[in-house]
């Protein structure tokens, strides 16, 4: 089974969509945490889509790393 998701910054999400919550069923890949603090904060809340984060970026040694949220 493949699922669909959405990825992108909130700035870029609003800039692309005007901010829908059309997609509010289909999960989201949060781009934009500093830090992997952050980036598991962001597990449990709302993503851009008005749906659930399942992914979340930060950056890691020049790199981006990602939290799965469950």
């Amino acid at each position: 089974m493949t699922a669909l998701g959405f990825y992108a910054s909130s700035s870029d999400w609003q800039t692309i969509t005007g901010g829908t919550t059309a997609f509010a069923a289909n999960p989201s890949w949060r781009a934009d945490a500093g830090s992997q603090p952050t980036a598991q904060s962001y597990c449990g809340t709302t993503g851009l889509t008005g749906g659930p984060i399942k992914y979340s970026q930060y950056a890691a040694s020049g790199y981006d790393a990602d939290v799965r949220c469950y």
